[in-house]
């Protein structure tokens, strides 16, 4: 009996086991740890982490309170860049002109959460009193909460790193020093632009600190391969001239392109000590660009008009964007280059290339910058959802640029989707116009074909009207090529030569068609 009463307590003992399992998966959970702290809006783990490391610094410049378009990108930033929550060590300084500066001192700030620090001295006239009320009306606020605000009295510099170099030489000296990467923005650029379906999952940041976490040390949204020159200098200069060994007259290098560039400490460091005009140079390490290309980079751009307060060279202000590209954005991209480091982009055309070690792709895109203009980019504009940030400036706007146009509507639908019901409304009637102007460029081309093209194309007087179109002079295929390209979509004076065709077949009945259209368009506006 003892062996079949042990198995008899075996069998007790194994239901009772089972069916306590089973009791305890019927049960109602326990009762959860405490949470941790919630998510921050807008981040995601990887950002959060690379945070952890990284202590960023965004600088953004806007050399201009009257632009209209800057205005609309830094609001368009403000709104989606700043977040509520810093992710992790991100500080956002936004460097206004000179002419606020009377703002923090006359008290008259946005709100409470819009400081305006003063980083000039500033009087109480009343131009200026005028200037701080103007600012304290068109400054957007920031984001209560956010590890941002706002510093007047740097350089109204349209052109170049002159505002950042001032901040970093003498708005905050230990900036340098206490930030691990920096992010270089202005207002001439709209951004950033990333898909809805990503938004509240991958931070806008994120890009360019995984880039500067492989082997880039400079990461911009475009490269350019473009040459660039100093004022005067031919265009037979040698291909392959540096700052050494011609002056820095010419320069064939890949380059970021200025508007957004994101850099880590140590290359910042290394340029503000190419940039430093009191210490002896490479005092801050040893540098195989050498002594006379460091000393270009200090002066070469006081020759050619460049000037932050404190000088020339890659941070300075610069008169035009040609002669800012030539000594800041390629000067900077030549040292970094030559010192073994490498540069990115955001660019997918270009993903993979290591610019060090590949010198053959230092002819990109046939050396043409993708930036200036609709069909430069492989053959297609650029889309601001792939590089994160576009130009655009006023003329960009004037003209219907594509990368322009496209981030000005990506921008109003972010607003009009934030926005009153009245404010998508608006955003439809402006809709309405956009969609006058595009049946408009239709129409152009259909004249362009019913005039069977380049046969009735008065060539002589496209290159007469149009001076900057002077190197295609005399090349009627180029000049109508021009005009297919960019003169219809800029709405560029032309001229058809076979007047009576076009009379008969082109005038009459686009004219009937444009009046249809006119009233279909003022119908839908009174509705």
């Amino acid at each position: 009996m003892r062996p079949r009463r042990a198995a008899a307590v075996a069998a007790i003992a194994i239901f009772i086991a089972t069916s306590s399992a089973s009791a305890a998966s019927l049960s109602p959970p326990a009762a959860p740890s405490p949470p941790g702290p919630a998510p921050l809006p807008g981040l995601d783990a990887r950002l959060v982490a690379l945070a952890g490391r990284r202590k960023t610094l965004v600088l953004y410049s806007v050399a201009s309170l009257s632009d209209t378009t800057a205005l609309e990108n830094l609001r368009h930033f403000v709104s989606t860049a700043v977040p509520a929550a810093a992710p992790g060590p991100v500080h956002y300084v936004f460097l206004m002109p000179p002419a606020i500066s009377a703002a923090a001192a006359a008290g008259a700030s946005a709100d409470a959460d819009t400081a305006v620090d003063a980083g000039a001295e500033g009087g109480d006239s009343p131009a200026r009193t005028a200037a701080a009320e103007t600012a304290a009306r068109t400054l957007p606020p920031l984001p209560s909460g956010a590890n941002a605000r706002y510093v007047a009295g740097a350089p109204a510099c349209a052109h170049g790193w002159g505002a950042f170099g001032w901040y970093l030489q003498e708005g905050d000296p230990g900036a340098a020093a206490a930030y691990d990467a920096l992010v270089f923005l202005s207002s001439s650029m709209a951004g950033p632009f990333l898909p809805r379906y990503v938004q509240g999952r991958l931070h806008w940041l994120t890009p360019f600190l995984r880039k500067l976490d492989g082997h880039a040390r400079i990461v911009s949204p475009t490269i350019s391969c473009a040459r660039t020159r100093a004022p005067g200098a031919g265009r037979g200069a040698p291909a392959a001239a540096t700052a050494a060994g011609a002056g820095g007259s010419s320069r064939r290098v890949p380059h970021p392109e200025l508007g957004a560039v994101a850099l880590d400490a140590e290359a910042l460091r290394f340029l503000l000590a190419l940039n430093d005009e009191e210490g002896a140079p490479g005092a801050r390490g040893a540098s195989p660009t050498g002594a006379a290309q460091q000393r270009e980079l200090r002066e070469g751009g006081r020759r050619d008009g460049g000037g932050s307060g404190g000088g020339g060279g890659v941070f300075g202000c610069y008169a035009s964007a040609a002669v800012a590209e030539h000594h800041v954005a390629a000067a900077a991209a030549e040292a970094v280059l030559q010192r073994g480091w490498s540069i990115d982009s955001l660019m997918l055309r270009y993903q993979g290339i290591n610019w060090v070690r590949e010198p053959q792709h230092w002819h990109c895109n046939a050396g043409l910058s993708p930036q200036q203009g609709d069909w430069l980019y492989d053959g297609v504009p650029l889309d601001p959802l792939e590089v994160m940030f576009v130009p655009r400036q006023a003329h960009l706007v004037a003209r219907d640029a594509a990368a322009a146009a496209h981030a000005g509507r990506l921008q109003a639908w972010a607003q009009a989707s934030a926005g009153s019901p009245e404010t998508a409304l608006a955003s439809a009637a402006a809709n309405g116009h956009r969609v006058a102007a595009a049946r408009a460029r239709r129409l152009a081309r259909l004249e362009a074909d019913a005039m069977s093209g380049a046969a009735c194309f008065d060539a002589d007087y496209y290159a007469a009207v149009h001076p900057d179109l002077g190197m295609l002079a005399g090349d009627a295929a180029a000049l109508y090529r021009h005009y297919e390209l960019h003169g219809m979509a800029e709405g560029r004076r032309h001229r058809w030569r076979c007047e009576p065709l076009r009379e008969a077949l082109v005038v009459a009945p686009l004219q009937r068609v444009v009046r249809a259209l006119a009233d279909a368009d003022a119908d839908v506006a009174g509705a």
